[in-house]
């Protein structure tokens, strides 16, 4: 099997695979000195944010079965980086005022996860659908149109999460790594 480079809409599936999966892991990181760093927080993060994707699925899906314009992949692309900026300047002054609550740790978290996290992991679950039905020529290639776009989807937050855990922690803290997706 010949390498190809990834075209435009696999690139796409890959920066959206990995914005999510070092906004993911940021994001646990960003909970641990307020609310820790426990099995309740991780379950949270991934719940929470799962969660967020699968109703990002079905809304771009919607989407995609009425519009076909391929400007709306850099329209959610640009509505996550702003909601990635609002999670960076809002995480300081929403974690103190949860962690001033009586709220069990694991409501805090799961709240912490769902104001903070949840709309730009909607925004990123929008994308897919949207991915596949611009990729989709023919019902006779659909199966490898999709699958490529995952593949691609996979390849990037493999990519995101061992670049974040190895090396952008060692260098940088939450806020830049935030500031990076972002660009």
């Amino acid at each position: 099997m010949k390498f190809r480079p990834p075209t435009r809409l696999e690139s796409l599936a890959f920066i959206s695979g990995f914005v999510l999966l070092t906004f993911e892991l940021v994001a646990a990181r960003v909970l641990a000195p307020t609310v820790g760093s426990s099995t309740y927080v991780w379950t949270s993060v991934i719940g929470v944010i799962i969660a967020a994707l699968s109703l990002g699925f079905y809304l771009g899906g919607k989407i995609a079965d009425v519009r076909k314009n391929e400007n709306d992949v850099a329209w959610l692309l640009l509505t996550a980086a702003v909601l990635v900026a609002l999670t960076t300047v809002l995480y300081p002054h929403v974690l103190p005022s949860l962690a001033a609550t009586n709220m069990d740790v694991r409501l805090q978290a799961v709240v912490a996860a769902a104001i903070l996290f949840a709309p730009t992991s909607l925004a990123l679950g929008m994308i897919s659908p949207y991915l596949a039905k611009l990729n989709v020529t023919s019902l006779k290639t659909s199966g490898s149109a999709i699958a490529n776009l995952s593949a691609w989807d996979s390849i990037g937050g493999i990519t995101g999460t061992f670049l974040t855990g190895f090396v952008l922690f060692g260098y940088m803290g939450s806020r830049s790594i935030f500031i990076v997706l972002v660009i």
